[in-house]
C-alpha cells in the first residue's frame, strides 16, 4: 500500500546535529527538511518509533535542542540510496539560551514560517525553556495491519519525476542538432 503524499515540500538543508544513544555521542546531518519532518543522515540508526533529542550550537552562541520521533529507517545503503539514515517527525525545538536565537534558527529551518512565531515558555526540570512545537501531521493509518517497513517508499526519500527515456534522448538529439554549427560548405566553382 502506498503512503499518502506529503503535505509539505522538502528543501535541501544541512544542519549538523549531535545526539546520545547507547551511552555514546553520535553525529548526524539533515539532508532535507520540511515544516514537519526531516531526513537525517547518520551512521547510528535509532529504532523506529524512538524519540531522539538532538543538540546543535546555532551561530556559536545558543544551544538549540530539536526533538523528534524516528518514523522510518534506512539502515542498509544501496546504489539508489547510498546514505544510511532515518526519517524524523519533528515534535519540538527548544533552548534555555536567547529566545531570539530560537526564532532565528526556526527562520533558517523554515523561511516560510508564519509570523509571529508561537514560542512558549515552560518550566522544565533543568530550568525555563523557550519552546516551539511543530504542527502535528495527521497520518491515516491503514485499515489492516502492515508489517513495519525498514525502508520507506521511493517517494518518501525523493520526489522523482518519471521520464520517458527514448523521447528524452530524441529531444536532446534534436536540441543538439539545432545548436550545432552548420556543416562547412564546399567552395564554389569558379565561373567561366
Amino acid at each position: 500500500m502506498r503512503r499518502e503524499r506529503r503535505q509539505h515540500a522538502r528543501r535541501a538543508k544541512s544542519i549538523r546535529l549531535r545526539f546520545d544513544a547507547d551511552g555514546e555521542e553520535h553525529r548526524a546531518v539533515t539532508a532535507t527538511v520540511s515544516p514537519t519532518g526531516a531526513f537525517v543522515k547518520a551512521s547510528y540508526i535509532p529504532e523506529r518509533g524512538a524519540t531522539v533529542t538532538f543538540r546543535e550550537v546555532y551561530n556559536h552562541h545558543a544551544r538549540i535542542f530539536l526533538r523528534g520521533e524516528v518514523s522510518w529507517v534506512l539502515a542498509t545503503p544501496t546504489l539508489d540510496r547510498p546514505d544510511t539514515g532515518f526519517g524524523l517527525r519533528l515534535i519540538e525545538v527548544f533552548t534555555q539560551d536567547d529566545p531570539g536565537a530560537l526564532e532565528e534558527f526556526l527562520r533558517y529551518f523554515d523561511p516560510a514560517l508564519a509570523t509571529p512565531i508561537d514560542i512558549q515558555y515552560e518550566e522544565r526540570p533543568n530550568g525555563v525553556c523557550a519552546v516551539y512545537r511543530f504542527e502535528a501531521r495527521e497520518v491515516q493509518e491503514p485499515a489492516e495491519a502492515q508489517p513495519v517497513a525498514e525502508a520507506p517508499e521511493d517517494d518518501d526519500l525523493e520526489e522523482l519525476a518519471t521520464v520517458d527515456l527514448a523521447n528524452e534522448l530524441a529531444r536532446l538529439d534534436r536540441e543538439q542538432a539545432r545548436s550545432a554549427p552548420p556543416p562547412p560548405r564546399a567552395p564554389a566553382a569558379p565561373s567561366p
